[in-house]
């Protein structure tokens, strides 16, 4: 773990959220400022390298995670690759910590044998589009977001998708989840094609954080 990671840890379990505690956060710890902008710190200890910090709060505080009794909590994506035609559909299950850095992998190892590789041969052997969606947002340890990719794997296949090359990169357990069902009319609505968020042209539709992308209920009109 660097300086960075543990100062920002501290910083996010004690709820730093404004600048004011930030400054203050960093001045009861004999960090030097070097730097400071509206929403971080640039900062320095004697004999290391200076480094940024950020309010709890702010996005980017979150890659450091939060330590906990129970192990360090970070924010985590569970998401899908989607090709889908008129009678075939396949999907990919994944998980990410930054689904910007990982819709690039993606698509710079789409040739590949491994990962999503398997996903996107299928679905060019096609002439089919490649869309990603976000399925769930969550702070949790590693091991519940290993748990929730193989909740959301075991709902894809139960919603009748294939799953091109599961054997190589599938989690070790598929496990169901009660009352979880895959949100057909959601997923439609949120996807986005891969090539498109790569060229910048088509942003993935974010989830708030802890939500689940469920299919919302028809509303119900009463006759009068």
């Amino acid at each position: 773990m660097t300086l960075k990671q543990e100062f920002q840890r501290l910083i996010n379990a004690g709820s730093v959220a404004t600048m004011a505690q930030l400054r203050s956060f960093v001045t009861e710890r004999g960090l030097i400022v070097t730097k400071h902008s509206e929403d971080s710190v640039t900062v320095v200890m004697r004999g290391h390298r200076r480094f940024r910090l950020f309010p709890a709060n702010h996005y980017k505080a979150g890659r450091a995670g939060v330590l906990t009794d129970s192990g360090i909590v970070f924010d985590f994506w569970i998401y899908a690759l989607v090709a889908q035609g008129s009678v075939e559909a396949a999907c990919y299950i994944g998980q990410t910590r930054s689904v910007a850095r990982r819709m690039r992998e993606h698509w710079t190892r789409r040739t590949g044998e491994r990962c999503s590789g398997p996903l996107l041969h299928w679905a060019t052997e096609r002439g089919l589009t490649v869309h990603v969606v976000l399925l769930q947002a969550l702070s949790v340890i590693q091991s519940e977001a290993d748990r929730a990719e193989a909740e959301w794997l075991a709902c894809a296949t139960a919603a009748g998708y294939d799953v091109p090359g599961v054997e190589i990169w599938a989690p070790a357990h598929q496990r169901s989840r009660p009352g979880l069902t895959w949100p057909s009319a959601a997923v439609r609505r949120n996807c986005r094609p891969l090539e498109e968020v790569i060229a910048g042209t088509s942003q993935i539709v974010r989830l708030e954080k802890r939500s689940t992308l469920v299919d919302h209920p028809p509303e119900e009109f009463n006759l009068v």
